[in-house]
This record gives structure tokens, sequence and C-alpha cells, in this order.
């Protein structure tokens, strides 16, 4: 996976990449002022959304030497074929967007909580202040102020 993020930088956005240093080079682009990077989004955005777009369309279409030359959408299909054909695949597509994107979804309120991760850590002894000047200095808990 890491060599495919390597592919999409150097084959995608690098030549994007170049054009904002370039530009930056010519004093034509400076991302301080928001409104340069508002600009630059609106611009820019489209152009590199169907670059990525063309490199994942030709990352599912490439074939693979350990898969038997097979592309990642074949694979994906023929896994999906496998799991109707063994009486496995559903054909449920899942829960919708808004369930899934409930902050609590995913939670089983009656199962088992996990163990505590905190039960063996060690506890520290309460605090108390110092009763007063005396009392903090010898606790050695002077703390002086920096000089700037």
């Amino acid at each position: 996976m890491e060599r495919a993020w390597q592919d999409v930088r150097k084959d995608t956005l690098e030549v994007y990449r170049e054009i904002f240093l370039h530009l930056e080079e010519l004093d034509l682009l400076d991302m301080e002022p928001p409104i340069d990077g508002a600009c630059l989004f609106i611009v820019f955005q489209p152009r590199i959304q169907n670059s990525l777009n063309e490199t994942l369309a030709s990352w599912n279409l490439h074939k693979i030497r350990t898969a038997k030359y097979k592309s990642p959408q074949a694979i994906y299909e023929l896994s999906r074929a496998k799991a109707i054909n063994r009486g496995y695949w559903t054909g449920d597509p899942g829960d919708d967007f808004a369930t899934a994107s409930h902050p609590s979804y995913g939670e089983d309120v009656s199962g088992p909580l996990p163990p505590s991760e905190l039960v063996d850590d060690p506890e520290a002894p309460d605090y108390q202040e110092p009763a007063d000047a005396a009392a903090e200095r010898d606790a050695s808990t002077t703390m002086t102020k920096l000089k700037r």
C-alpha cells in the first residue's frame, strides 16, 4: 500500500505541487491570506479530483502478478460471485449512511465491557497543598518566576 501512495504522489499529485511551488517562486501565490487558499481550492480542486479519479480507475484495472494477473476490480467481482454461489452473500449492502454516521454506531450497550486498561496502573498519592510558604519550601516545590 505504501508503494501505491508513492505512485499517487509521483504520478498524480506532483504536477500540482510543482505548479504551486512555481507560483510561490514568482510571487503569484501567497498562502498566508485565506483568500489565496480559497482561490487555489476553487481553481484546482476539480482538476486534482479528476486526476485522482483517473488514478483510481487505472489502479482498479491494473494487473496484479501475484494474483495471477487479475485486477483489483476482477478480484472483488470474483470474490463477490464466489460469496453469492456459496450462499453467504445476502445482497444486503449494510446500514445506510445516516445510521452508520451516528456517534454511537457499533456500540453494543448490552454486551460485556472491555477490561479496564487502567486497572494495573499505579495510583499517585493524594496531593495536598502546603500549609504555608515555609512548608512549601520544605517540600522543595517553590517555583520562581522566569525572567524574560
